[in-house]
């Protein structure tokens, strides 16, 4: 039975906490590059993914639940994946008119899992038009729904949700669309929930140029002030965007970007407040862009990217590294052929300068190659998924990764027999890049989503910290060890470690490891002083993910006299 909000019995939750499908691929790429650690395919048609520090993915979507293998039941899920790609648990949410799905999801520095949901409730006076009610729900980290809100759309006014953002400690933003039954015009809204579930405040996006406003996008920065990305357009259909900034009381401090923005897709906000967007320009410069805004909302920069990109599509996406880099992942014409498409990413430095330009086709450049989404990791790498067209005229998931400089450092294509695949959404943990990507099969019409985790380096260590207590000045205590082992289908060479503080290795491992085999290595302390005390162990190796990700064991202790 369920009741409103999707419960289930716990037979029935506890009847799905199991792995669909689970396959191990190996990778065509060279040892150093890259593998296939699992591909999963845990439930329904996915539509957006996160990834948290622990290696756990978590994604929403939409699946058929309907008899016989019909979809005459669409209902909402939200999944988390564990770092071995098993399905940990699943939370479903069903619809007073069988039609409801996921649309983004987010973490918080806890682990707990905040999902938005749309859930159809009724029917517009337009054929075709459909009515939603927005849900908001968070899941704690072993999976028990801590609570679900609703926002109901009345018979004048009809909601659309687009995306939340959640900060670490817990408080959530989401924005949506809220459009008169009547004219057609709308506002974009955005609303706060403390991290228990209570409503904090709602407010209009404003002030924007037009009458018909929708969000685009909502970000954070580390002060917590809210970033909306507003579509504001006219009836004739002219484009133009502003960035709307919301301090955390929901007091508005800023609206920037007007003349400056036409249609844009894709926002990011950094750690100090900086806003970053791409697509086209204003009404009066109606070419591709990337710009930058300060937090006070100035302009920092404007670069346009017809001449360096030819762009053929909107962005799809736009991030930063840590350094203030800039990576703009975009569809751009392919140089060689006549008509074909790259999955291109251009970089720019925190001034607007470009530094390189990346691209990547399908080596018989047969057709349209497209990019979907972007991750950069912390030492300037990029990654984006998208697809590549093949000669017979399907496609697969592509995955690409463009090095610090812009060169290609490998290509991974992935579909199952007889299936085409296209990435949706990509998430960078260390040396594990996982990848969300929609599979169907041509001939049934059927199809899914799975999550891919490609792996840089082979070598995996657990635990991953080892805490010794108190140990008397100038002695060394008793060992404590850790595992190494090889998770890759080919030997693991050139194994080294590097350890620093108070702590020395008792025994090593062999330089090389055979496939899926493991060596335990001891690690002993000896503190050199009173007080705590803490210090690394390195796992160093061949594989290329190791140099600027190398597995890390944290050690701690405490001297004492």
């Amino acid at each position: 039975m369920r009741d409103r909000s999707g419960k289930k019995s716990c037979a029935r939750i506890l009847a799905f906490l199991w792995v669909l499908s689970l396959a191990f691929v190996r990778s065509s790429h060279a040892q150093s590059d890259v593998f296939t650690k699992w591909v999963t395919s845990p439930y329904g048609s996915l539509l957006t993914m996160v990834a948290d520090s622990q290696n756990n993915t978590y994604a929403a979507g939409s699946v058929c639940t309907g008899s016989g293998g019909s979809c005459s039941d669409i209902e909402a899920v939200t999944i988390k994946v564990n770092p071995q790609g098993q399905t940990a648990w699943r939370f479903f949410l069903s619809s007073p008119l069988q039609n409801a799905k996921g649309v983004d999801v987010a973490v918080d520095a806890a682990g707990n899992v905040y999902t938005l949901y749309e859930s159809q409730t009724g029917n517009g006076p337009t054929f075709g038009q459909q009515i939603f009610e927005i849900a908001t729900a968070k899941y704690s980290s072993t999976g028990t729904r801590e609570w679900i809100n609703f926002i109901p759309s009345s018979s004048s006014v009809f909601l659309t949700p687009s995306h939340l953002a959640v900060a670490p400690s817990g408080d959530v933003y989401i924005a949506y669309t809220a459009a008169q039954a009547t004219s057609g015009n709308s506002s974009a809204i955005v609303l706060k929930y403390d991290t228990n579930g209570k409503e904090l405040w709602s407010k209009t996006a404003a002030p924007v140029p037009n009458i018909v406003n929708s969000p685009t996008a909502i970000g954070l920065d580390s002060s917590e002030n809210a970033y909306v990305l507003v579509n504001s357009g006219t009836a004739s259909h002219t484009e133009e965007s502003v960035i709307v900034k919301f301090d955390p009381a929901g007091d508005v401090l800023a609206s920037f970007g007007q003349n400056v923005l036409g249609d844009i897709p894709v926002l990011h906000i950094d750690q100090e407040g900086n806003s970053y967007v791409s697509g086209s320009g204003g009404a009066t410069n109606d070419v591709p862009i990337a710009a930058k805004f300060t937090s006070s909302g100035a302009t920092a920069w404007v670069h346009n990217l017809s001449e360096a990109v030819q762009p053929v599509e909107l962005p799809a996406g736009i991030t930063t590294s840590p350094t203030g880099q800039v990576f703009i992942a975009q569809t751009s014409s392919d140089p060689v052929s006549n008509n074909g498409f790259d999955i291109a990413v251009l970089s720019l430095d925190a001034n607007g300068n470009e530094l390189w330009l990346g691209r990547y086709s399908h080596p018989d450049r047969s057709g349209q190659d497209m990019a979907a989404a972007i991750a950069v990791n912390s030492t300037g790498e990029a990654y984006v998924t998208g697809y590549a067209v093949l000669p017979s005229g399907t496609t697969d998931a592509a995955t690409v990764k463009f090095e610090s400089t812009g060169n290609l450092a490998w290509a991974e294509l992935y579909a199952p027999s007889g299936e085409t695949g296209t990435g949706e959404a990509i998430a960078a943990a260390g040396p594990n890049l996982f990848v969300l990507a929609g599979v169907a099969n041509p001939q049934t019409g059927t199809g899914g989503g799975v999550i891919i985790d490609y792996i840089q380096d082979a070598a995996e260590v657990s635990p991953t910290s080892l805490t010794f207590g108190d140990q008397l000045e100038s002695t060394q205590s008793s060992p404590k060890s850790f595992t190494l082992t090889n998770t890759a289908e080919v030997p693991l060479t050139q194994i080294s470690f590097e350890v620093s503080g108070d702590f020395q290795l008792i025994n090593n491992c062999p330089s090389s490891l055979a496939v899926g085999a493991s060596c335990t290595v001891g690690v002993a302390f000896t503190p050199t002083e009173t007080g705590t005390r803490t210090g690394t162990v390195i796992v160093h190796d061949d594989w290329a993910g190791s140099i600027n990700n190398p597995q890390t064991i944290k050690l701690t202790g405490t001297g004492v006299s």
